[in-house]
């Protein structure tokens, strides 16, 4: 959808399509991630409308809440009217396995409020990144931090 000036006010994060006066903030750019990865995991969504992209983080949302109680990777059902919605959340529920991980990180990027939501270290420290450090490079950090400490 190149040029969709439609597209481009859905993805806004709460905080700019309310005109908040602190402009483009970092937490305005986790928010972003969080959709893209939203995008990314949900194949062929098109984020037509704004109750779309907002049913789906609710969606994700919701199953954070389960994985936390119930500790599963199931996404709940919801209940939507409309063809586009129906057909969105049968997506949706269809690849409804989504690791604990990934559904905390759209979470933890996602909060209504800025202050809610994560840090770039927070999420550069995040289990779901934090799984595909190899070895190596863990080694190779933690002979950089003693070799840190050791020259103070």
């Amino acid at each position: 959808m190149p040029g969709n000036q439609r597209l481009t006010s859905i993805i806004l994060c709460p905080e700019i399509r309310a005109h908040s006066p602190e402009g483009y903030t970092e937490k305005n750019g986790i928010w972003h991630l969080g959709v893209t990865v939203i995008e990314l995991v949900m194949d062929e969504i098109e984020l037509q409308n704004i109750e779309t992209v907002y049913d789906i983080i609710s969606a994700f949302h919701a199953a954070h809440e389960v994985q936390a109680n119930q500790n599963v990777s199931m996404l709940p059902t919801v209940q939507i009217k409309g063809t586009f919605m129906q057909k969105t959340m049968s997506k949706l529920i269809l690849r409804r396995y989504f690791s604990p991980e990934l559904v905390d990180l759209v979470v933890q990027c996602t909060h209504n409020h800025p202050d809610d939501r994560a840090t770039t270290e927070d999420l550069l420290n995040h289990s779901f990144f934090q799984r595909f450090v190899s070895d190596e490079v863990k080694l190779q950090q933690a002979l950089t931090e003693v070799n840190l400490l050791s020259c103070k």
